[in-house]
């Protein structure tokens, strides 16, 4: 994927992840699909590989769409697996057998958190998730601060959007 779509991806997730559930959603099928067609079908050209992501992408916004319930588990296993997976290879280097068994073990965290408080997870998982992609697009990958400084400012960002136009006009006043 190139650094300039990783950039924008990142921020839009970054910034506007819950709002735009579908796009977080999609994302996260195109990451899958990717990250799955580079391991599993590596011998493959580039350009399978990118269609493999598109394909992916492209049923998680149907998903996102038509079947909102299926989507919130999937985007929640995909987006949990790929936090700590990501989490685990900063700090550890962790990576082969052991990165899958996290990628699973976050997934299943993952999947649960977002069907059971699915606002705020949505907002930190989106916003986790759009931080490591922008620290990867810059080739920053073992920065845990800047990843998470970033996802501090989208939490807040995002935070700032989930409030209701009513409680904004009572602030103000």
């Amino acid at each position: 994927m190139s650094t300039t779509v990783s950039l924008i991806l990142g921020a839009l997730m970054l910034l506007l992840g819950r709002k735009l559930f579908w796009l977080f959603v999609g994302a996260l099928g195109f990451l899958a699909g990717m990250s799955l067609a580079q391991n599993f079908l590596g011998g493959h050209s580039e350009n399978f590989i990118l269609i493999a992501g598109i394909a992916l992408g492209l049923l998680g916004i149907v998903l996102a769409i038509f079947l909102q319930k299926v989507a919130i588990g999937a985007a929640g296993f995909f987006a949990g697996g790929y936090i700590v997976m990501n989490a685990a290879a900063a700090i550890a280097g962790t990576s082969g057998t052991t990165g899958w068994i996290l990628f699973a073990a976050g997934g299943i965290a993952g999947a649960l958190l977002l069907s059971l408080l699915f606002d705020w997870a949505l907002i930190v998982f989106s916003s986790l998730v759009g931080a490591i992609l922008i620290s990867q697009s810059l080739h920053l990958h073992n920065t845990p601060l800047l990843v998470f400084v970033l996802a501090l400012a989208g939490v807040l960002v995002q935070a700032r959007f989930r409030r209701s136009p009513k409680s904004r006009k009572a602030e103000e006043s």
